[in-house]
């Protein structure tokens, strides 16, 4: 979609702001910000995972970096949230290598990290817009960047390639991005090239990762148990661990093992791994799965719902590391994740005579019923059953894993997902990953209604850079949909009037917006029957989820024609 701001737009102004009563300041980058920076980073990036991701190295990457003279301090940012470093962006020199043997310089950008508990509240896209204001300030020509392909053109980056850029190995990927800072400096192409050894010194000194990486883990996270996502790197140590004598004994076939962790963005996309680590050597495995969706695979329990009931495995695979209750740990650590989750048990199998886990199960308050150790978690329910808010019909709460038989019923349908741009669910495996993926993002909710006790919809409110449409930090874009069997009983506009009242009052926010797109007309009735207004629209866009080009019709409601509207 067309951002309204048009690229940086009103970057001088994101210095200061309010979110949620915390006051964020955007400020040059300190030497006394050094180690906050580096937990920061490693926050950030410990549970990102993609194919073919070999280890965590970008907290290395900013240590290497300290005392590079590629590095250009005057761009170097942190946005500080009440004396808490919440995100930081960090520039480096650059250049563009012309077919005439010409450089020109440029500049570039990253890591980009924010703290996991400021995601989605528009920290990332604020310091990339007053960085870019800063180096336009300073005379810079161009940023170009490798980044999530998605994200940054809605901050008004392009892809490198309609410039004629390359990497250097001769490619240009969606992820290959610029932002031109004086027009016309890209023209001619060529081919980028960082200038920083240090980039590439972050993936391949294996040896000064591993020192510097205990090092940290040691300073910041002594004696402590970490479970981060188990990486493609780690696949060759888990075979090795299988085959140990310690292992082999309690789990048979370790081939059907490294077949399912092979296989766990497919088939067993339904299970969670974790690679155990201590004072930064990996130590242990486990995993946790639902067990819905994993009695398609073995026969012991029999689970009538999702988000129920959960089961658990782990090993020590590191000799050394028996027997010191490092086991038990990481049991407590698989419980305490399944009870945010909203698990209401767990079920473990260990084979009896496996004396030790029984133990270590034992000790985290599992009760052998003569088939299998259980569990029963209290659920946080001020978490994940929160009620948001509750109108007369309607509650809104936040959406959980046991919503997904519900989710599947009705976005099923083919007359939902696709005219609000988005795919039918396939099943309920298939909704389950959206609950953990896209409806899992911070003010979406589901929509259930009372008197059916269970969630027919969805309403959220995506703030600042979250929403589709290019906003400020201080305004959302509403989205919804509610199951067809609910149509014409006005349910829509009573959730939308109730999520534009928790905007506009318990969020502080100045404006909202909704669209819709062409010939979705009931839900342009009801952003008409709220008081939004036509506001623009925007035509020819790609929409990747329907591999289709669509116009989207955008309308908006100022908060003070939105006061005026229920003082009537």
């Amino acid at each position: 979609m067309v951002s309204k701001t048009g690229g940086i737009g009103n970057t001088k102004a994101i210095n200061t702001w309010t979110r949620r009563g915390a006051e964020m300041i955007i400020r040059e980058e300190r030497h006394e910000d050094y180690n906050a920076i580096l937990q920061l980073t490693y926050q950030a990036f410990l549970t990102l995972d993609y194919p073919g991701r070999q280890r965590m190295d970008e907290h290395f990457l900013v240590s290497l970096l300290r005392g590079s003279k590629f590095v250009i301090r005057e761009l170097c940012f942190v946005a500080d949230c009440n004396g808490e470093i919440a995100g930081h962006i960090l520039y480096t020199k650059s250049e563009i290598l012309r077919a005439d043997g010409t450089k020109t310089p440029t500049i570039t950008f990253g890591p980009l990290s924010v703290l996991p508990k400021y995601h989605r509240q528009g920290i990332g896209s604020a310091l990339v817009r007053h960085s870019l204001e800063k180096a336009r300030e300073l005379e810079h020509s161009a940023v170009l960047i490798t980044g999530v392909p998605d994200y940054y053109p809605k901050l008004g980056f392009k892809r490198a390639r309609t410039y004629g850029l390359v990497l250097s190995d001769g490619t240009a990927p969606d992820a290959f991005m610029t932002f031109e800072l004086t027009p016309g400096s890209l023209n001619g192409g060529g081919e980028f090239h960082l200038l920083a050894p240090e980039y590439e010194l972050a993936e391949t000194d294996n040896a000064g990762f591993e020192k510097f990486h205990k090092e940290f883990i040691n300073k910041h996270y002594h004696g402590q148990i970490i479970l981060r996502p188990l990486w493609d790197a780690d696949i060759g140590l888990l075979e090795k661990w299988f085959y140990m004598p310690h292992i082999a004994n309690w789990y048979e076939h370790p081939e059907d093992w490294i077949h399912e962790i092979r296989n766990r963005r497919g088939e067993f996309i339904f299970i969670t791994h974790f690679v155990a680590e201590f004072d930064g050597v990996a130590l242990g495995f486990c995993q946790y799965y639902d067990c819905y969706f994993g009695q398609q695979h073995e026969d012991w329990y029999v689970v009538d719902n999702p988000g129920m009931m959960f089961s658990i495995d782990y090993l020590i695979g590191e000799p050394e590391y028996l027997q010191k209750g490092y086991g038990r740990e990481i049991v407590r650590l698989l419980g305490e994740m399944l009870t945010e989750l909203g698990a209401k048990r767990v079920v473990v199998q260990p084979d009896k005579e496996n004396v030790s886990s029984c133990h270590v199960l034992e000790a985290n308050g599992y009760i052998y019923n003569g088939k299998y150790y259980t569990k029963d978690l209290s659920p946080t329910l001020d978490r994940i059953e929160t009620v948001i808010s509750e109108t007369a019909r309607l509650i809104l709460r936040p959406w959980q894993e046991s919503d997904a038989e519900d989710l599947y019923r009705y976005a099923s349908d083919p007359q939902i997902g696709p005219i609000a741009g988005w795919p039918v669910h396939t099943s309920i495996e298939n909704s389950l990953e959206i609950i953990k993926g896209v409806l899992s993002k911070p003010e979406t909710y589901a929509v259930v209604l009372k008197s059916a006790g269970h969630a027919v919809g969805s309403i959220g409110l995506m703030i600042g850079d979250a929403s589709n449409i290019g906003l400020p930090n201080d305004e959302g874009e509403i989205g919804y949909w509610i199951g067809v069997p609910f149509w014409g009983q006005g349910l829509v506009p009573e959730a939308v009037n109730e999520i534009i009242r928790y905007g506009f009052e318990d969020l502080n926010l100045k404006q909202l917006w909704c669209g819709y797109f062409e010939g979705n007309t009931k839900s342009k009735r009801v952003q008409e029957k709220c008081g939004f207004k036509y506001h623009h629209t925007n035509e020819n866009i790609p929409w990747p989820l329907m591999n289709d080009i669509r116009t989207e019709h955008i309308s908006c409601l100022p908060k003070n024609e939105w006061k005026e509207k229920i003082n009537q």
